[in-house]
C-alpha cells in the first residue's frame, strides 16, 4: 500500500512528494515514537480530560443553536490588539448574545491543556459555551490548540488583518442573518480536478478526490438534499470555467476538491499568496493566474459568493504550519512544507475579509492525505457517501444545508479525529509495554490509523463557528 499525499510544488510543478510505501512510514513512525511520546501522552491526558472527566450531566441546550449553546470569542491574553480586536467584533457579540468575559490562551503548552480545560472550559460547567471564535492568527493562539478544543466546542478563527476588517466581518454576519429574505440561490457548486493516469495503473490523487469524494457528495446534495448541483469535474475543472461560475452563480454552497499549492523554495511573504492556491485542471504555466484560483481571483468591490460557505479539500487550503505535523514522524513528508511561521492561507483571509463574501470557510491545514477518505486497501468503497471515509463529509454537507451552524456541521470530523488519537496512543502505550506482536498486517493499521486521524484534525473553521446558511424554500 502507497501512502499519497495531495499537492503542487511550485517550483518543480509536479507532486510536493513522491507515494511513500506503508511500510517504510510504519517503521519510520515505531523509530520515532520515543522521541514523540512525552507529546502525544500529553495531548491524551488532555483529550481525556476535556470529555470524560467529572460526572456527565445531560445536555439542555440546543447544540445548533448558538444562543441557547453558549457563544464567546478566544485571544491570546498578551496580544497588543486584544482590545481592538473585542471592540470589533461587538456587532457579532451582540447578535450571538455573548455572556460574560472572553476565554485566554497564555501560551499553554500542550501538557498544560488538561488544566486549561478543567479551569476555563469544564463540562461540569452548564453554563460553558459551546461556540468559540479564536480571535487573532496561529502566531497568538496555535493550530494545534484550535484542533485540540474543537473535540469539545464548535471552534473557528478570525484572522483578518486589521479590526476594521473584523468589524466588516461581524457585521456582515448581522446584515445576512436578520435579512428578510436569503441572498443565495439554492444551488451547490462542486468542483473537482482529476489528472487521470500519472503512470501504467498509478492515478494522480485527483482522479480518486473526483471519483471517491466530489462525485458522490454531489449526487448525495442533489438526490438526498433536494439542492440543485452545478458540477466542474474532470476536463470542465478549468480556471476559467471555475471563476464564470463562482462570479455568475449566487451558490449556498461551493465544495471544491483537487490540489493545494504548495510554494516552500519561495519566500515568506511570497509563500503566503500562494499556499493553498486551488491547482486547477489546466496544464501548469508560468503565468500563475492561467491555473491557479487565489486570492487574486477575489474581486474587492463587487458581491462574490456573499452569503455562501466555501469548502475545500486541497494541501494548504486553511493554512501551513512552520512545520508539517509529519516532520517529526518522517522527514520525508515534514521537508516539502516548512515555513518561517505558521500562517492562514491567502485566499480564505481575502473570501472572508469581503464585506458582500462567504460567511465561513472550511479547509484543510497542512498536507491533505488520500487515507483522508479513501480506502488504499479497498479502492472504491468509499463512494458510498456513508461509507466510514467519507461519512464525515457527507455529514458536515448535510448539516450545512440543513442550516445548521459551520460549528455543528464539523462535529463527526472533529469526533474522528478524537477517536483515532486515543487509538493511537492506546497502539503506542501497548507496544511499549510489548503487548502487541508487529507484523505486515498491524503496520498497515498503525499507518492508516496515524494518517486518518492527522488528516481529520486538520480540517478546520475559518470565520464564525455559529454562522449559517439561509436557503430559499
Amino acid at each position: 500500500m502507497q501512502v499519497t499525499p495531495f499537492g503542487i510544488n511550485y517550483a518543480t510543478r509536479k507532486l510536493l512528494l513522491d507515494p511513500i510505501q506503508d511500510t517504510e512510514l510504519a517503521q519510520a513512525l515505531m523509530d520515532a515514537y520515543g522521541d514523540n511520546r512525552a507529546a502525544l501522552q500529553d495531548m491524551q491526558k488532555a483529550q481525556r480530560g476535556a470529555v470524560v472527566r467529572g460526572e456527565a450531566r445531560r445536555e439542555t441546550r440546543d447544540l445548533g443553536d448558538p444562543r441557547s449553546a453558549g457563544w464567546t470569542v478566544l485571544l491570546n491574553a498578551q496580544d497588543p490588539q486584544r482590545a481592538q480586536w473585542l471592540d470589533a467584533i461587538q456587532p457579532l457579540a451582540a447578535l450571538r448574545g455573548m455572556k460574560g468575559d472572553p476565554l485566554y490562551y497564555n501560551g499553554e503548552q500542550p501538557y498544560a491543556w488538561y488544566d486549561w480545560v478543567s479551569n476555563n472550559y469544564s463540562p461540569l460547567d452548564a453554563d460553558r459555551p459551546f461556540y468559540i471564535l479564536i480571535l487573532g492568527g496561529p502566531q497568538q493562539t496555535p493550530f494545534l490548540f484550535q484542533a485540540f478544543l474543537a473535540t469539545v466546542a464548535a471552534v473557528g478563527r478570525l484572522d483578518l488583518d486589521s479590526p476594521a476588517a473584523v468589524r466588516a466581518y461581524a457585521e456582515k454576519i448581522a446584515r445576512l442573518e436578520s435579512a428578510p429574505a436569503p441572498v443565495n440561490q439554492r444551488e451547490a457548486i462542486f468542483f473537482a480536478t482529476n489528472h487521470g493516469a500519472i503512470a501504467p495503473n498509478v492515478y494522480d490523487p485527483t482522479y480518486y478526490s473526483h471519483y471517491h469524494l466530489a462525485a458522490p457528495l454531489a449526487r448525495q446534495v442533489q438526490t438526498a438534499y433536494n439542492v440543485p448541483v452545478k458540477t466542474l469535474f474532470a476536463q470542465d475543472a478549468t480556471k476559467a470555467n471555475l471563476a464564470d461560475a463562482l462570479h455568475q452563480a449566487q451558490p449556498a454552497l461551493v465544495f471544491t476538491a483537487s490540489h493545494g499549492l504548495g510554494a516552500p523554495a519561495e519566500a515568506l511573504k511570497r509563500q503566503m499568496l500562494l499556499n493553498g492556491a486551488l491547482c486547477c485542471q489546466d496544464a501548469p504555466t508560468d503565468d500563475d493566474k492561467a491555473w491557479l484560483f487565489g486570492a487574486w481571483d477575489v474581486p474587492d468591490q463587487d458581491a462574490f459568493l456573499e452569503g455562501a460557505l466555501f469548502f475545500q479539500f486541497a494541501c494548504f487550503g486553511y493554512g501551513t504550519p512552520a512545520q508539517s505535523d509529519f516532520a517529526h514522524w518522517d522527514a520525508r513528508v515534514g521537508r516539502a512544507v516548512n515555513a518561517k511561521q505558521d500562517f492562514v492561507a491567502a485566499l480564505p483571509k481575502k473570501l472572508l475579509a469581503h464585506p458582500q463574501g462567504p460567511i465561513g470557510f472550511i479547509g484543510h491545514l497542512d498536507i491533505a492525505l488520500l487515507h483522508g477518505f479513501e480506502d488504499p486497501n479497498n479502492p472504491g468503497a468509499a463512494q458510498d457517501p456513508w461509507h466510514v471515509r467519507v461519512a464525515p463529509f457527507t455529514q458536515a454537507v448535510r448539516h450545512l444545508l440543513q442550516v445548521n451552524p459551520v460549528g455543528y456541521a464539523l462535529r463527526e470530523m472533529n469526533e474522528r479525529y478524537n477517536q483515532l488519537n486515543q487509538n493511537l496512543t492506546t497502539f503506542f502505550d501497548k507496544l511499549q509495554r510489548k503487548e502487541i506482536q508487529v507484523d505486515a498486517n498491524l503496520q498497515r493499521r498503525l499507518v492508516d490509523t496515524f494518517l486518518s486521524r492527522s488528516d481529520a484534525q486538520n480540517y478546520m473553521i475559518l470565520g464564525d463557528p455559529g454562522a449559517h446558511l439561509r436557503l430559499p424554500d
